[in-house]
């Protein structure tokens, strides 16, 4: 599942293009089957094996990230397309939101995250992780702390 997310803000209603990060007028989504994703979308198509970014519902930096297997124009409206994606191979994840505390400076922050395995605790320390965050379930020091510790 963490290969398929993204801490990124993403409008909603919109769908970002990969290689040139350009915001689309998202159309729908559907899925098909388990790990089959149609997204359908208005402005330059996106190219097979390119990354699309989702935004996902009721999040502000939570992205779902789909590998485009294949692309269809559609007839309406004008420069539309429909792009068949691999994703993420679950019905449903929950969006969680945790305060969290730098172990170095003491400031809060609000975390958001994708609950999906059996322990919210590991996947909040992996979200962490990739928010630049050096996060364990004994310590936690935010990526400001971290940058002033390399210097």
């Amino acid at each position: 599942m963490k290969a398929f997310i993204e801490y990124k803000a993403i409008r909603g209603g919109k769908v970002v293009l990969g290689s040139h990060q350009a915001e689309l007028e998202l159309l729908g989504v559907s899925s098909p089957s388990i790990g089959r994703f149609d997204v359908k979308g208005v402005g330059p198509a996106p190219s097979v094996d390119e990354l699309l970014y989702l935004p996902v519902k009721g999040a502000k930096k939570v992205a779902l990230k789909l590998k485009v297997l294949n692309v269809e124009s559609l007839i309406q409206p004008s420069n539309a397309w429909q792009a068949a994606c691999l994703g993420p191979e679950f019905r449903e994840f929950t969006l969680r939101h945790m305060n969290i505390n730098c172990d170095a400076c003491h400031q809060d922050f609000a975390l958001e995250f994708v609950h999906y395995s059996a322990a919210a605790e590991d996947d909040a320390i992996e979200a962490m992780q990739a928010q630049g965050w050096q996060a364990s379930k004994q310590m936690q020091m935010c990526p400001d702390c971290l940058s002033r510790k390399s210097k």
